[in-house]
């Protein structure tokens, strides 16, 4: 089974994306043969967040979500969207419904999800533990007053207990970048010490009620890894980013007049793409809401948004995690607010391009390309940005906050170069072709 891959729904929204499988190339099936027959076996990578799993795994979190989801999202409804792990263990101890750290990590190994949660009371009793990717401190030590030496006593605890264990540390991103606290570099030094991984989280429009700065969240992402490596000799450390998915209702009571606010799909995509393009290895989705708590109050078209951006970043996984050197390393962007990261896998170039504004904006991207003649495949789109001849400089329109993912293909190689994004599918295309002809019946043209 491929992971993450669970539910009809899955199909229907990935269809939405990649236009149909029924145009994929034999050769796309005939990869996706290859890799459940083990004769392709996608490599562990050791730039990652996780050097042990396989490139083809990329996190994609859930922030403290119920084992007992009583009138809420159950691991099975996350999985189903997308989600591949879940971050923090949520006991549930003032409901009824409360659930043990054994009970709890039992459910994700059952829902075929991993874990980034606190450490049994005994660490080594987690040795062995199936599915547990990493232990984390608690939360936002910058903003609750947690002094770093209890950060740093854990640290050397739980290492004594398993060395190879990474841990993972969360920051309030809003600290980070300067909204609030007046922390430095220098505050975060002894924090950052204290952890293998970092995270962080920054709320824009339900945190901040200011949709107009949707990229302080790769801002934050940046600002960390800088002062990891200003402070680790120059490395760097794997960084996560949280994303909001809800209208949290935090000023229900002081700004009734925002009760109701809350990010909007296109919002959301731009926060996950602008996380990823500033360099964030992992993300994490953060869907509750306050002033009535629910675990997930994710609205139903936001969900739908993530489940297809899940599909992609699933499908792009390789890639992103690929510590391959493009050919192309720098890109100029003309028209609008644009930004954008290139990768190489496989000798394919990769450039991944977010419009940042809430309006449609038509873009001119050049850069030193060495396969221009052969023009730029849009991934997923079905189509082809074509060489102009004008000094590897190409033309495309962007919708509000939207993004385009532009492989440059070597000369002479197909588009089977570039299957990552269609991958998600193919577990589907494999079980369904019986079904083609029924659904056939229906599609709507």
């Amino acid at each position: 089974m491929i992971r993450g891959i669970s539910g009809y729904s899955r199909l229907e929204a990935a269809r939405a994306w990649v236009v149909s499988w029924e145009r994929l190339p034999t050769s796309f099936a005939l990869l996706f043969v290859l890799l459940c027959s083990g004769f392709l076996i996608p490599a562990a990578r050791g730039d990652a967040m996780f050097a042990n799993m396989p490139s083809s795994f990329f996190p994609i979190g859930v922030y403290y979500q119920p084992a007992d989801a009583v009138g809420t999202t159950s691991f099975a409804g996350w999985a189903a969207r997308g989600v591949n792990t879940l971050i923090g263990y949520e006991p549930e101890s003032n409901s009824p419904y409360s659930v043990t750290i054994d009970q709890y990590s039992q459910a994700a190994v059952n829902a075929g999800l991993y874990m980034i949660r606190e450490p049994r009371s005994n660490p080594a009793a987690d040795i062995g533990q199936a599915n547990l990717l990493a232990w984390l401190q608690p939360d936002e030590p910058d903003g609750n007053n947690i002094p770093a030496s209890t950060l740093q006593n854990n640290y050397a605890t739980w290492k004594a207990a398993d060395p190879n264990m990474p841990v993972m540390v969360n920051f309030d991103g809003s600290r980070i970048v300067g909204w609030q606290g007046g922390l430095t570099q220098a505050n975060y030094a002894p924090y950052i010490q204290a952890a293998d991984l970092l995270s962080e989280d920054v709320y824009p429009v339900t945190g901040w009620l200011n949709p107009g700065a949707l990229n302080v969240v790769g801002q934050a992402v940046s600002t960390l890894q800088t002062y990891t490596s200003n402070t680790n000799n120059g490395v760097t450390k794997p960084t996560m980013a949280i994303i909001e998915t809800s209208n949290q209702r935090l000023f229900a009571d002081s700004e009734p007049q925002w009760a109701e606010t809350g990010v909007t799909p296109g919002q959301f995509r731009a926060e996950v793409w602008d996380a990823l393009i500033h360099g964030a290895e992992a993300i994490t989705y953060f869907p509750q809401s306050f002033n009535s708590f629910r675990y997930d109050a994710t609205p139903i078209d936001v969900a739908t948004e993530m489940t297809q951006q899940d599909t992609i970043i699933e499908g792009l996984a390789p890639v992103l995690n690929s510590s391959d050197t493009p050919d192309v390393t720098s890109v100029t962007l003309t028209g609008g607010t644009l930004e954008a990261m290139t990768r190489a896998y496989l000798g394919v170039t990769y450039i991944m391009v977010l419009n940042e504004a809430n309006a449609t904006v038509n873009a001119t991207i050049s850069a030193p390309f060495t396969e221009d003649q052969n023009g730029l495949e849009v991934v997923g789109e079905d189509r082809t940005l074509p060489y102009t001849g004008n000094g590897s400089t190409f033309t495309d329109t962007f919708s509000p906050y939207g993004v385009h993912i532009y492989a440059e293909v070597p000369s002479g190689d197909f588009v089977v170069s570039v299957p990552e994004p269609a991958t998600a599918l193919l577990a589907f295309v494999a079980i369904m072709i019986p079904a083609r002809s029924r659904r056939r019946s229906r599609r709507v043209i």
